[in-house]
């Protein structure tokens, strides 16, 4: 390329190079100025002194591209950095690549005085102690390190890591460290607002027994560790802590009050675990969630009574796939009786029995306040006012019925309806979808309108 080659475009803000046949970065920073840049630069290995007469100046230690928005360079392995090769940018928005160890140490003698968000995955594993180091010369906010060395996390080897914003943690497949993590460094992250640690099994999961104060600073936590378990008072220390994220774990078995001390938690994810019964104290002290995903947990066959009646803020629940004996032709289950009085109050609830007709048993003088949005995957009870006040409506069901009776019928209030069939569904009287004088939008899926009426 020339190097003039966009000076004639003035008005380029956002420049995205992938992959160029280079292994010099200079090619490409002789040619930008004034942009936004995202260079994905697979085959630059090393990164040297530039060659580029631009860059060279006599006041080399002063960045070039002062007016640049955006800088966002992705590399492979980098195996080598001279000093100063990066001074001409001083300033990075992200940083992604490979490093040993040895060569993370180098970054800064690189000429980088910032950077913002860093990603780095290493060729051997890497101790916390390098990452900090890293992170407390460059100023870094955000951090994601694949091929960490857990067992070096501790209070003491993160100290250099406390202007930390974010961090994601994971730990490689062959690393077998372990298997009980030191959670007291998190004491030490006071400026820490999200952490997400993936890969260690971790059994105990011992956030906060050793804890001496509450963690105030720590508002999104995500796990995915394969315990088993979880205990009372599991996370009773993360006291200001929004949203938790816990799913593809394996789950099982959740103890009474496992929760207990979230007051403030608006959101908790539980997807594709094993999970196998909710009791009526499980989610006990929730009183600010809003999210509760339990979708993916196929074993799931007892829901007690009350277990969500206390929690007064919950608006959009997914229970996925519930499960009742296969010597249970039908799948009951009583909302009135799990959920109460909050049963009127959500804005999506998501119900599946997995094909198998299910019948739902909903108090006779309950409707929905707000705009319900029902997900159904089966077969349902039929004429109640709940029904009757559901706005959006997802049915997935071989045979969408009451008795013998198309069940879209009952959904007077409904403005969008998803209906999905099986194309081995008996013929049903469709017509009564007519109606439904407030539908907007409907969408029929795998119906065979040819046996339809």
């Amino acid at each position: 390329m020339s190097p003039d080659v966009f000076h004639g475009i003035p008005l380029l803000q956002s420049l995205i190079i992938r992959e160029p046949c280079l292994e010099d970065l200079s090619e490409i920073a002789c040619r930008i100025m004034n942009i936004k840049l995202y260079v994905d630069a697979t085959n630059i290995r090393s990164l040297n002194i530039s060659n580029c007469s631009a860059l060279n100046t006599n006041e080399s230690m002063t960045p070039v591209f002062i007016n640049l928005a955006s800088v966002a360079l992705s590399f492979d392995e980098i195996t080598h950095i001279e000093e100063g090769s990066l001074a001409w940018l001083q300033n990075l928005t992200r940083l992604t690549g490979v490093f040993s160890q040895e060569v993370l140490l180098d970054l800064p003698l690189s000429g980088i005085k910032q950077i913002q968000d860093f990603s780095c995955s290493g060729i051997n594993v890497i101790d916390i102690e390098s990452i900090c180091n890293v992170v407390f010369l460059l100023s870094i906010r955000k951090i994601s390190v694949n091929n960490l060395n857990t067992s070096s996390l501790s209070m003491s080897s993160v100290e250099l890591c406390t202007g930390l914003e974010y961090m994601y943690l994971s730990v490689p497949l062959s690393f077998h460290p372990t298997t009980h993590l030191d959670w007291n460094f998190i004491s030490s992250l006071k400026n820490l607002n999200q952490l997400n640690i993936v890969g260690l099994e971790d059994n105990r999961l011992d956030i906060c027994s050793f804890q001496k104060q509450p963690i105030t600073w720590l508002t999104n936590l995500t796990l995915g560790l394969k315990n088993q378990m979880l205990f009372a008072k599991q996370f009773i220390c993360l006291v200001k802590l929004l949203y938790l994220d816990i799913k593809y774990n394996l789950i099982s078995n959740i103890e009474d009050f496992a929760f207990l001390g979230l007051t403030n938690l608006e959101s908790l994810d539980m997807t594709s675990n094993k999970i196998t019964q909710i009791n009526a104290n499980t989610f006990y002290g929730l009183h600010s969630l809003t999210w509760l995903d339990l979708r993916n947990n196929p074993l799931i066959h007892n829901i007690e009574a009350m277990s969500f009646t206390h929690l007064m803020s919950l608006r959009q629940v997914f229970l996925g796939q519930v499960h009742n004996p296969l010597t249970e032709p039908v799948i009951k289950l009583n909302l009135t009786l799990i959920f109460g009085g909050i049963l009127s109050q959500l804005t999506h609830l998501y119900i599946s029995s997995a094909m198998r007709p299910m019948q739902l048993t909903i108090g006779s003088n309950i409707t929905s306040k707000q705009n319900l949005s029902l997900q159904l995957k089966g077969q349902t009870d039929c004429d109640r006012p709940f029904f009757q006040s559901v706005t959006h409506l997802h049915a997935d069901a071989e045979e969408f019925l009451c008795g013998s009776e198309f069940m879209g019928k009952y959904f007077t209030s409904v403005e969008t309806f998803d209906y999905r069939s099986k194309l081995s569904a008996k013929r049903v009287d469709l017509t009564s979808i007519n109606q439904l004088i407030h539908l907007r939008k409907l969408t029929l899926r795998q119906v065979d309108l040819l046996i339809q009426l």
